[in-house]
């Protein structure tokens, strides 16, 4: 589906939306969701889906997917990589680990 929504075959891609949206939800469908709802510019609902707890482990694809360009300019899009422990920096393509977690945040190796 974003393959065909980056080709601008928009009905073939809502089509797989509609599917996707069918199945149950789980981490993974979740970011097959937001991936799908980005690359047909649907911000708050590729957002919504990018929320979804808990994330999946390909979840740090975000920071550099073409389908997530337009996000990059959306607060809500920076607070979701800082939960993921990853920043983006003016400039850089890839995202940066950042020095330390914030309190607030778990640490995600379990390392304390």
């Amino acid at each position: 589906g974003v393959y065909y929504a980056m080709a601008g075959r928009t009905e073939e891609a809502e089509r797989e939306l509609r599917a996707l949206e069918a199945l149950p939800p789980s981490p993974f469908n979740a970011l097959r969701l937001a991936s799908l709802h980005a690359a047909l510019g649907n911000r708050d609902e590729a957002i919504r889906w990018l929320e979804y707890e808990p994330n999946h482990a390909w979840a740090g694809w975000i920071a550099w997917g073409p389908e997530f360009d337009f996000l990059r300019d959306d607060p809500r899009f920076h607070t979701i990589l800082r939960h993921m422990n990853q920043e983006l920096v003016p400039g850089q393509r890839a995202p940066v680990p950042l020095e330390a977690l914030p309190p607030e945040l778990p640490d995600p190796v379990g390392t304390g």
